[in-house]
């Protein structure tokens, strides 16, 4: 499960990478700096709307955000992403062993029967359907 508590972490350890400001993210975001500030220190939590509006304003998305929470919390992420190439099984992450294949068992879901045509994908396009199916079915 993804580590929510590390939000405002996460939305600094992404603004850094971004190498924007809190100034400038408030701005594009429609909120001001201190309020950016209290989100990455986590004294406030932004609504859904806001959080989307500070991930755009990065130029980031909820997978970037997904795998910042993991990382903070040294759990592997299955995609790519667009700062961090981690993957299950990641030496960077020697705690996570755990197969691709065994995280696809988990979820009980055969994803080539979920394909129209029933093709295969690409192990990048399946790594990247199955981390939609999972964000997905935690959302359920």
């Amino acid at each position: 499960m993804v580590p929510i508590e590390h939000l405002g972490r996460a939305l600094a350890i992404l603004r850094e990478k971004t190498g924007k400001t809190q100034q400038q993210i408030g701005d594009a975001a429609n909120v001001t700096a201190s309020m950016i500030s209290k989100w990455e220190r986590s004294k406030e939590k932004p609504t859904l709307e806001s959080l989307w509006k500070m991930l755009t304003a990065m130029g980031c998305s909820w997978v970037d955000l997904e795998a910042a929470l993991r990382f903070i919390s040294g759990e592997a992420f299955p995609v790519k992403s667009r700062f961090w190439n981690i993957t299950i099984g990641s030496t960077e992450y020697p705690q996570h062993s755990m197969s691709f294949d065994s995280e696809v068992a988990e979820l009980g879901v055969d994803p080539s029967a979920l394909l129209p045509d029933a093709r295969s994908l690409p192990p990048e396009k399946e790594e990247a359907f199955v981390a939609m199916l999972r964000l997905l079915l935690r959302m359920m």
